[in-house]
């Protein structure tokens, strides 16, 4: 046999010099294992290469510049690579003189997962068109090799279309693959998806595909769906619909023979209606527009009118109104209108609409409509009223007014994030601003099963915070279960159908330890001397600590299993198994089977192997590391009886000497498996004693991995660490850290001594807190008191844990001002965390936005910032607030009254709240609280704030009543005088002056300027009295008095007398007359007597009439 090799190995020789040093591949004694290696950049890779050849000088592998160690007696060599260089080689060189030498690469591919994919439309359009081609892009950040990258597209789960890339660069890029779809309508909302995949074939790797999803809305233009031709009865009412649907959602027209009807919904009522006619509904959206045309037929109705049906009868019996609807649903913001109309033509005289906003006053017509662009008022008190010829009556609609929740939040009530087996575990379901909670309805559910429905008799109609709790025994089998609340407005079957909002919550289960095979007491049976590992088969949530005890001893071991070598005796060891919850112990009885010769005691360090044989072993045990030195010393305690000894070993042995001490000695442990001894002679006997060597080898490699899908929150995983090339097995310990935490650590107990690669599981729960947290595993040798000081070790390259889980809201503001056509919801810092990285969509009034848009004043509200990834959502409310610059938009002239305010007063409008400044003939001014009679002018406003200043000219007319220069007085004069009075007053606008008084021949009215005159020509008695002026404008009226008395009044006298006086008299009359006459011819006087029987009332400077 060795002169065939030697035969060989000479051919070789003289092929390899025929080709000039070179390796034919037929001669090639070289074998890879694996020929191919696919790893993850950052880790480590173990190449082995034998050689058939066992004729060489040195084998090694080459990498770069770096070389291995290089092997001169083994058939293999191996190597631990690290992929740090994405332009990594490996060559396996084996060198067979100083003229030939051999060598095979290994085939290293590098491969780098990528870091993120999006998905995107590229023109920036969120919507797509029916019937057009619609272009997305999928961008795949940092992969490598790119070669290798598959793309697939998807349209809900279908794939259409596969990309491959040619690039052959090795390094990570960034790449893209782009797909054009064209959509049906009935596509809108369908979820389009990217999956980028290295694809290594069968042989390879299976990586997981990385993704992600673009929900896309599909536009259409209105399209016809309903017949066109309808037949009703004379004096019915009617709905009309346009039957017209698209996306956008038209804008409706609706015209009756030609004529526009104002309406802009759906829908048109007809009420009562009289005549066939044609009507025309025309929809339009930005993509189109189209025309219905519904032809009524009306036909006479044969017998009495049918009854109002209950859903729109009036709200009071005998009530000839109708209202359509009679009952309405509505959203917070949105419009409403309600059509009121009488049945009782013949009493009519007119109707009209009462309400805080929306009324229509009274109107002459049948047919009013009640209606409100923005209802923004949570009760609604409207009502309709008729006035007939001897009646009025009223009716009022049923409106509610809602809104779905704003936020669902489902937590446990103690912050116990895990639930106890058997025991209650409380949950609450938290429902933020919702209207009206009396038709709010939560349904609880585990795993999709409903167990729990709540509502709430709370009538407030305005929104509130409320919450429903849930007491749930949870057994050991739904750990991990989802818990879910959902939270959903209900109308009934003819109200709206509103989406339910809900939220969900993973539940961990705790329970004490249990025995898996329900058995507390076992019997194990063990030959004498043979190891046995004994396993306490305890379960528990959280896992169990482990308690091991011999006879009562404690063995200070807390793992489940017992490794127990060479068992020598019987023996009773129990296990304890511990959690917060509990505990349980389980006995094992170990019975030892004698053997049919008992092996030898291994002896203390420095003893014989057998009773009385003088030979002591230093040191008796040892512990090398393969490739290491090792030498013992064997000396004879019996020089008497001595002949000879010596060693008998496969390597490093003596032969028998005369010495009573000889060495075995090794340079180079190269066995797994030592068989040496050392042997006495005595005169009468030989015996022998064998050390315990113990050759232990750390580990090549020790590797991390993923083993099941990617860590989600909530879900059990599974880490897999790989330990290559250690020996011996059972003195391997595997401790797991996270970060710097040991969180789990396993011992083996298979008594190989032979190098082999073991591998160590850690399962555990994933949270959202081990995203990027860091794995490691180190595999120790514990080789006891005679092993190395340091305990040998290698470890694992950490390991980045990746963990997805739903979107948690981390900073967004409760409100933000934002300045008109400049802001946009883009610009508001709002963020959440979450993995895959959640997209931020923004609602306003329950509809979805393009938040690149600037919004104006009229925007201003509530904003729904929901955060989506692929495992949920979650969502907050912010308050926006858009600020803009001051305008007017007053009228240029007000009236108002003195000491009064303005009814209407003129205000800017503006946010944040304009100051305002008034001034009056260039002068600023203090804003006028009540108005004075001289305040009326010209007026200039300037109103300010951060944005801007506008102003605005108004003239102020300020009204009041009527004043007298001169109050009420008496005024006495004698018979026949001549007598005038004035009355003047001032006021705004100018006061209407009359005067009241008893007529007379002798009494004329004069007017001058603004003032009116009482003239008495000959005053007699019957002139004497109250004379009353008023004066009124449109402000109000004030009346003076003035009281006429006469003097002269005379006694009874004697006849004599009498006619004496009358005759002086007649005298002084003449000259009276003839001076009054000269008198008259200077000055004339008007004069005016009031009868006294008049009523007066005082006032103030007056009397008023």
């Amino acid at each position: 046999m060795w002169h065939l090799r030697m035969l060989g190995h000479l051919m070789l020789i003289f092929l390899l010099c025929e080709a000039d040093s070179t390796c034919p591949t037929e001669s090639n004694p070289l074998t890879v294992h694996p020929p191919e290696v696919i790893g993850e950049y950052g880790k480590t890779v173990i190449l082995n290469c034998t050689s058939t050849e066992l004729e060489y000088e040195e084998m090694y592998w080459r990498s770069g510049t770096t070389t291995s160690e290089k092997e001169d007696e083994l058939d293999f060599v191996g190597w631990s690579v690290p992929l740090s260089d994405w332009h990594v080689t490996a060559k396996c060189v084996i060198k067979l003189n100083n003229s030939a030498e051999c060598s095979k690469d290994a085939e290293i591919t590098v491969y780098k997962n990528p870091v993120k994919v999006n998905l995107f439309p590229t023109k920036h359009t969120n919507s797509a068109v029916v019937g057009r081609p619609y272009e997305l892009q999928c961008d795949i950040r940092e992969v490598a090799p790119v070669k290798n990258l598959i793309v697939r597209w998807y349209i809900n789960n279908q794939i259409i279309k596969t990309d491959s890339f040619n690039n052959t660069s090795k390094t990570p890029v960034n790449t893209f693959s782009t797909s054009k779809v064209v959509l049906r309508k009935d596509q809108h909302g369908v979820q389009l998806r990217c999956e980028a995949q290295l694809d290594f074939g069968r042989s390879g790797p299976q990586l997981p595909a990385m993704y992600a999803t673009y929900n896309v809305s599909v536009h259409y233009a209105p399209e016809l769906k309903n017949p066109d031709n309808i037949v009703v009865y004379e004096g019915d009412d009617i709905t009309l619909t346009c039957g017209v649907e698209a996306n956008p959602p038209p804008a409706f027209i609706w015209t009756r023979d030609g004529v526009n009807m104002l309406e802009n919904t759906n829908k048109l009522n007809v009420i009562q209606i009289k005549a066939s006619a044609t009507y025309s509904c025309v929809a339009t959206n930005y993509l189109g527009s189209v025309t219905k045309i519904i032809n009524v037929r009306v036909i006479a109705n044969p017998a009495t009118p049918a009854a109002i049906p209950t859903t729109e009868a009036s709200t009071k019996k005998g009530c000839p109104l109708v209202l359509m609807p009679a009952e309405a649903v509505v959203r917070f913001g949105d419009p409403v209108s309600v059509n009121c109309s009488t049945t009782d033509v013949a009493h009519f005289e007119g109707m009209g609409w009462e309400a805080p906003f929306g009324g229509t006053g009274f109107e002459k017509s049948s047919l009013v409509t009640w209606k409100v662009e923005n209802l923004e008022e949570w009760t609604i008190e409207s009502k309709c009223y008729v006035n007939l010829n001897d009646s009025q009556c009223s009716v009022k609609p049923d409106i509610t007014v809602y809104k779905n929740p704003v936020n669902v939040d489902l937590f446990p009530t103690k912050n116990i994030h895990a639930a106890v087996e058997g025991k209650p575990y409380e949950l609450r379901c938290d429902i933020q601003e919702v209207a009206p909670v009396k038709n709010l309805i939560v349904r609880w559910y585990i795993n999709n099963q409903i167990i729990k429905t709540d509502s709430f008799n709370n009538t407030s109609k305005t929104p509130v915070n409320t919450f429903s709790t849930w007491k749930v025994v949870l057994r050991k089998d739904q750990h991990g279960a989802q818990l879910r609340c959902e939270a959903q407005l209900e109308f009934g079957t003819s109200g709206p159908q509103l989406p339910a909002m809900y939220a969900t919550y993973n539940v961990s289960v705790h329970y004490a330890p249990e025995l898996r095979n329900n058995t507390d007491n076992d019997i194990v049976d063990v030959d004498e001397g043979d190891d046995v590992t004994l396993t306490c088969e305890a379960e528990g949530n959280p896992p169990p600590v482990f308690n091991w005890t011999r006879d009562g001893v404690n063995m200070l071991e807390n793992m489940n299993n017992l490794s127990i070598i060479q068992v020598t005796s019987n023996a009773t060891y129990s296990c304890k198994a511990t959690n917060y919850l509990g505990n349980i112990t389980k006995i094992i009885n170990v019975r030892v089977i004698p053997r049919a010769a008992a092996p030898a005691a291994m002896p203390d360090p420095g003893a014989t192997t057998k009773k009385g044989c003088p030979l002591v072993l230093m040191p008796a045990e040892a512990v090398v590391r393969f490739g290491d030195p090792v030498s013992v010393n064997c000396s004879t305690t019996d020089v008497a009886h001595f002949e000879g000894m010596g060693w008998e070993a496969t390597f490093g042995g003596t032969g028998f000497e005369n010495s009573s001490l000889v060495t075995w000695k090794v340079e180079k442990v190269q066995e797994w498996t030592i068989e040496s001894k050392c042997y006495v002679t005595l005169i009468d006997s030989q015996c022998s004693v064998k050390p315990d060597i113990t050759v232990y080898k750390t580990p090549d490699a020790v590797t991390v991995s993923l083993d099941s899908s990617p860590m989600v929150e909530g879900t059990e995983y599974k880490l897999n660490c790989d330990i290559i090339n250690v020996a011996p097995q059972e003195k391997l310990q595997v401790k797991w850290y996270k970060g710097s935490e040991m969180v789990h650590k396993q011992r083996f107990s298979d008594p190989i001594v032979t190098p082999v690669n073991v591998s160590s599981t850690l399962m555990a729960t994933s949270s959202r807190n081990d995203d990027r947290a860091l794995f490691k595993c180190v595999a120790e040798l514990h080789l006891g008191p005679k092993g190395p000081e340091l305990v040998p070790a290698a470890e694992s390259s950490p390991y980045t844990a990746v963990v997805y889980y739903k979107p948690q809201i981390q900073n967004c503001p409760g409100s933000y001002r934002g300045v008109e056509h400049e802001f946009h919801m883009d610009s508001l810092i709002c963020k959440a965390d979450g993995n895959p990285e959640p997209t931020l969509q923004w609602y306003y009034q329950g509809k979805r936005i393009n938040a690149s848009e600037p919004l104006t004043r009229a925007q201003s509200g509530e904003y729904t910032a929901k955060f989506v990834n692929s495992l949920g959502s979650i969502s907050t409310t912010v308050h926006i607030t858009i600020e803009y610059p001051p305008s007017f938009n007053c009228d240029k002239s007000y009236e108002v009254q003195a000491d009064g305010k303005l009814q209407n007063e003129c205000v800017p409008q503006g946010e944040p709240k304009p100051d305002i400044i008034w001034y009056k003939d260039g002068k600023q001014m203090s804003t006028p609280q009540y108005w004075r009679k001289h305040d009326s002018g010209s007026y200039s406003l300037k109103a300010t704030n951060n944005h801007g200043t506008a102003n605005h000219m108004l003239y102020v007319d300020v009204l009041y009543a009527p004043v007298f220069r001169k109050g009420s007085y008496t005024l006495e004069v004698t018979l026949d005088a001549n007598v005038t009075f004035d009355c003047h007053a001032e006021g705004n606008p100018d006061p209407v002056i009359r005067w009241n008084y008893t007529s007379a021949d002798n009494v004329m009215e004069t007017t001058g300027g603004r003032q009116k005159n009482i003239s008495i020509t000959g005053a007699t008695s019957t002139n004497a009295g109250v004379y009353v002026c008023v004066a009124t404008n449109k402000v109000g009226s004030v009346a003076k008095a003035v009281t006429l008395v006469m003097k002269g009044k005379t006694r009874q006298f004697p006849r004599d007398i009498i006619w004496i006086l009358i005759i002086i008299l007649i005298l002084i009359t003449i000259t009276i007359l003839i001076v009054l006459y000269c008198s008259r011819r200077k000055k004339q006087r008007k004069y005016s007597l009031v009868s006294q029987s008049m009523p007066m009332t005082t006032k103030a400077n007056g009397v008023q009439a």
